[in-house]
């Protein structure tokens, strides 16, 4: 018997036989069994983020609008016991029991200021050009951390919410 090169006698190679590699993996692909759990798996992770940053959206939300009602309480104290006398202090109380601050974690800036109908802001106390009478304002600025339930890329773990009230005393 005589070889050829890479023959046999009987005509068949000596080389293993190739099949494509699609007709390999055909059964592969027509097995549907288990798609569902590895595409679950690949959104799983997605989904789960958007849940908790969804979840942290709603807590500042309502953390927001806890401050921004505190200013408002503030002011509405000052409005109540206007008086020629600026009582930060009270405004300051008011706006911490609003917001049920017991270990004063927030931040409570009032101010007080007043302002001519011409425009511009002026010493409360003075009188504006023509002799009118200035209009008298509080403004009540409450701050305080939140911190976030879950870490995030590209965030930090606690940041700063704020809330404001402007009211027009007289």
């Amino acid at each position: 018997m005589r070889f050829q090169s890479g023959r046999q006698a009987n005509g068949r190679s000596l080389r293993p036989r190739r099949t494509k590699p699609r007709r390999r993996l055909a059964p592969l692909f027509r097995c549907a069994r288990g798609n569902v759990s590895v595409e679950f798996a690949l959104v799983l992770p997605f989904l789960l983020l958007l849940v908790m940053g969804a979840f942290d959206f709603g807590r500042g939300f309502t953390e927001k609008l806890r401050l921004n009602s505190a200013a408002r309480a503030g002011a509405q104290y000052a409005l109540e016991k206007y008086n020629k006398v600026e009582d930060t202090a009270g405004v300051i109380q008011s706006a911490r029991n609003d917001a049920e601050d017991v270990n004063n974690a927030l931040t409570v800036t009032p101010r007080y200021y007043c302002t001519c109908l011409t425009g511009g802001e002026i010493a409360c106390g003075t009188s504006c050009s023509g002799g009118e009478v200035p209009l008298r304002y509080i403004e009540v600025d409450v701050s305080g951390p939140f911190q976030l339930m879950f870490d995030y890329p590209m965030t930090t773990g606690t940041m700063t919410l704020q809330g404001h009230a402007e009211l027009r005393l007289r």
